[in-house]
């Protein structure tokens, strides 16, 4: 049965992209090795929402303040049923656990995937 503790978090993997006037490298949380300008980068993203259909929102909303734009979202999923089945790694699930006690909508997550 699923935990209802995560019930209202979602995970999406969305590709994102900077604003109009933005740097492409405050979309990663590296240091860049040289100034080569990422066009995108793929991110999990974790969010709060207490139906799936409001997520999509949320993303656009919040990441607009962080300078960045949704380019696409690729898949949404509950965060409860990822756990149940055992499909995020502990550091991800320790991860969710203290976003749920924050007062936050959205945070980026986990591993980076930057293209140019």
């Amino acid at each position: 049965m699923k935990n209802i503790y995560y019930k209202n978090v979602w995970i999406a993997f969305v590709n994102i992209g900077p604003l109009p006037n933005h740097v492409s490298t405050e979309l990663i949380d590296i240091e860049v090795m040289d100034d080569s300008k990422y066009k995108a980068v793929w991110r999990n993203v974790l969010i709060k929402s207490e139906l799936i259909d409001g997520v999509p929102n949320i993303v656009a909303l919040e990441l607009r303040e962080l300078g960045m734009e949704v380019i696409f979202i690729d898949s949404i999923q509950n965060a409860g049923t990822l756990i149940e089945y055992k499909e995020l790694d502990l550091d991800v699930v320790g991860e969710i656990e203290s976003f749920i006690d924050s007062t936050f909508l959205l945070k980026i997550s986990d591993q980076i995937f930057p293209y140019f």
